[in-house]
């Protein structure tokens, strides 16, 4: 009797009908990995790189505003070096020579009027009692300024000096002045000195173009805003941010991230006057400075996903035309 089935041979089981779908939904996903693999470190390069853009973009921001802050430093010097020589050129008049005081507020009243900068001229002896002040009529009652540090800046160390943010005696309003020393044979005869205008301080800003939503501010030795391009009615005098404060105290330039006295996210930078010590600084909205890095930022993300997204998707292309002849190729094996 013949055999019906072949001796030494083991009856195979045919594959169940979903396995070729089964091998082909692995191999498209080896492929898929595959491709997702080999983006990975190209991905991890494309976002060091964008952080290192987003990096020197950021420095190469702070080092032009810092220069800005510089610039404008070194306007308000000028700005305070033509009061001084103006002052100087007064302090040598006949009529400081000849100690004629009422011709001297007849001439300084003159003076004043045509000095945008300036709000009122006065003089005071070396005891520091006032002796005239274009801001009243000659021979009005005045007070005595011997306790103020500008006058005994100017009468210790013989030379001009700026004071910080002060309250005026006489006319009792926002004031910083400027002192100088008039001699008589070498020895300190008066003190003469100029208030000055703070609005026109303030004035520097809009004459270096600085943005309108920019916040810019000087402020003097003891950190108290003394002239500002925003609402400056609001804040002149008040103290300067603590983290202001502290920087700019601890430098004579630089940068901080911060909030502005109405409340808003900045970047501020800041530069020392080298003549008065004042501090410039301006504060630039923190959504201005941070814009750039984002836009880097989405154009990385961006980009990242369009080519991953692509990668994936000639991956499952490629996967459907490689997994068919393999998939009837084990159908054909099987089958054998």
């Amino acid at each position: 009797m013949g055999k019906l089935f072949p001796t030494g041979g083991a009856i195979r089981e045919r594959a169940p009908p979903g396995a070729d779908i089964l091998r082909l939904v692995r191999l498209r996903a080896h492929l898929v990995l595959l491709v997702v693999i080999a983006l990975a470190p190209v991905l991890l390069f494309s976002v060091g790189v964008v952080v290192i853009n987003v990096r020197q973009e950021r420095e190469a921001v702070e080092r032009g505003l810092v220069g800005t802050a510089r610039a404008l430093a070194q306007a308000l010097d000028r700005h305070l070096s033509e009061s001084i020589a103006t002052l100087q050129a007064l302090a040598v008049s006949q009529h400081l020579r000849a100690d004629d005081l009422r011709g001297f507020h007849e001439y300084a009243s003159r003076v004043v009027s045509i000095q945008d900068s300036w709000r009122s001229v006065f003089l005071a002896d070396v005891t520091g009692q006032l002796l005239l002040t274009t801001f009243r009529p000659y021979r009005t009652p005045l007070p005595s300024i011997a306790d103020r540090d500008y006058f005994q800046g100017v009468m210790v160390s013989r030379r001009p000096v700026v004071s910080d943010y002060l309250v005026g005696r006489v006319a009792q309003d926002h004031a910083v002045i400027i002192a100088v020393p008039v001699f008589r044979d070498r020895d300190v005869r008066y003190v003469l000195a100029a208030s000055l205008d703070l609005a026109d301080l303030g004035g520097i800003f809009g004459q270096q173009r600085v943005p309108s939503d920019w916040t810019g501010a000087i402020l003097d030795r003891g950190k108290r805003i003394i002239a500002r391009s925003r609402t400056p009615e609001r804040f002149l005098g008040q103290p300067a941010t603590s983290t202001l404060a502290w920087r700019s105290a601890e430098a004579s330039e630089g940068s901080f991230w911060d909030v502005t006295k109405e409340g808003s996210p900045s970047f501020g930078v800041f530069s020392r006057s080298t003549l008065s010590q004042w501090t410039v600084v301006l504060g630039v909205p923190a959504s201005e400075v941070q814009a750039a890095a984002r836009r880097s930022l989405w154009l990385m993300v961006g980009s990242g996903l369009l080519f991953l997204g692509l990668g994936v998707g000639l991956a499952v292309a490629a996967a459907r035309r490689i997994a068919r002849p393999i998939a009837a190729l084990a159908r054909s094996a099987e089958a054998l």
